[in-house]
């Protein structure tokens, strides 16, 4: 028996609830419930990938995702965080012919280029990681995810002024990014400031447990 919209309203309230206490599985149980007695299953369906993500349960949110794509195929803001899923498991191959897709949508889809971006990073092809970030912030300046991937190369190529400047920018954009406090914390240690590199993991973890 369907719920009444009184109960779904409830349920949705408590998956809130859960997510605002990192309680990330019990939050995607909530959403489940709401999706599975909601007559709007797509307002559920990507926050359940998304809490299996945060609670670090990462095939249990690809499935998630896939189950969201597969209610609209064609719905490039449901096919871009199974993208994210897949290449956070490690999946290049499938990441890459989904961001490919949303791209043959939408040439100018920045979440798609960012995520080839990070791809290409992750493979250690570090220039043109960088030069398909800059391009994205010629367009979107505050883009973090673009700004963290310059960042990346920056350090992995021991430029550490340039590191720090970047990461910093990106906190100052988005202060609840765990990334950018972890690569400053690597930064203090290589310039042998443990007491800063000590805080910068402290604000990480506090961020990401």
């Amino acid at each position: 028996t369907p719920k009444s919209a009184h109960d779904s309203d409830e349920t949705r309230k408590q998956a809130q609830q859960a997510h605002a206490d990192r309680h990330f599985i019990e939050e995607a149980q909530l959403w489940q419930q709401f999706m599975d007695h909601s007559g709007s299953p797509q307002q559920a369906c990507p926050a359940i990938g998304k809490a299996y993500e945060l609670a670090g349960q990462i095939n249990a949110a690809i499935e998630a995702y896939q189950n969201c794509s597969s209610l609209e195929p064609n719905n490039s803001d449901l096919l871009i965080p199974l993208a994210h899923a897949l290449l956070a498991k490690g999946d290049l191959a499938q990441a890459a012919d989904l961001y490919h897709r949303c791209l043959s949508k939408d040439a100018q889809n920045m979440d798609a280029q960012t995520g080839l971006a990070l791809l290409e990073l992750r493979q250690g092809h570090l220039s043109v990681a960088e030069k398909m970030a800059k391009d994205v912030l010629r367009d979107i300046p505050d883009n973090t995810d673009a700004l963290l991937i310059t960042g990346v190369v920056a350090w992995r190529e021991r430029k550490l002024d340039d590191a720090e400047r970047i990461f910093t920018k990106g906190i100052a954009l988005d202060s609840q990014r765990a990334d950018s406090h972890v690569f400053l914390g690597r930064i203090a240690e290589a310039e042998r400031h443990p007491q800063e590199a000590l805080r910068d993991y402290d604000k990480a973890l506090a961020l990401d447990p």
